[in-house]
C-alpha cells in the first residue's frame, strides 16, 4: 500500500458533487495508453520490418521467426510501459525521483517479479 503523503490532511475535502474520475484524469489515462500503444506498435515495426534486412544478428531466418521476436518485443514493450506508468502515478504531486524515495515494499516485490515473469515468458518454451 502506497503511504499517505505528508500532506493530505492540510488537503481541503473532495467536494460530494464531483465523481472519484474526473476528464482530467480519464484524458490522461487514455494518453498515457496511447504512449504505450504507439510505442509498442513501433517496436514491433522496427523488429519486423525495419531490422528485416538485419536478420542475421537477430537468428530469425524466416518471417515466422522474425514475426514471433517482433511480438516479444511488443510484449515487452507493453509490461514495460505499464511498470513506469506505475511509476510515474504513484503520485501526482511529488516528482518521479521523490516518489522513488518513498519506501512501498509491495512495489519492491511487484516489479521484480514482473520482470522475471516477462522473461519466462518470452524465453521459455
Amino acid at each position: 500500500m502506497e503511504p499517505a503523503e505528508p500532506d493530505v490532511m492540510n488537503r481541503p475535502p473532495r467536494k460530494l458533487s464531483k465523481g472519484v474520475v474526473t476528464l482530467k484524469s480519464l484524458v490522461l489515462s487514455l494518453a498515457q495508453g496511447c504512449v504505450i500503444l504507439a510505442g509498442s506498435l513501433f517496436l514491433f515495426w522496427h523488429h519486423y520490418y525495419h531490422e528485416a534486412h538485419h536478420y542475421e544478428r537477430w537468428g530469425a531466418h524466416t518471417p515466422e521467426e522474425r514475426l514471433g521476436q517482433a511480438m516479444a518485443m511488443a510484449f515487452g514493450g507493453l509490461i514495460v510501459g505499464n511498470l513506469g506508468i506505475i511509476l510515474t502515478n504513484r503520485s501526482p504531486r511529488l516528482s518521479l525521483i521523490a516518489s522513488l524515495r518513498v519506501k512501498n515494499p509491495a512495489m519492491m516485490l511487484i516489479i521484480p517479479v514482473t520482470l522475471v515473469a516477462l522473461m519466462a515468458s518470452i524465453y521459455m518454451p
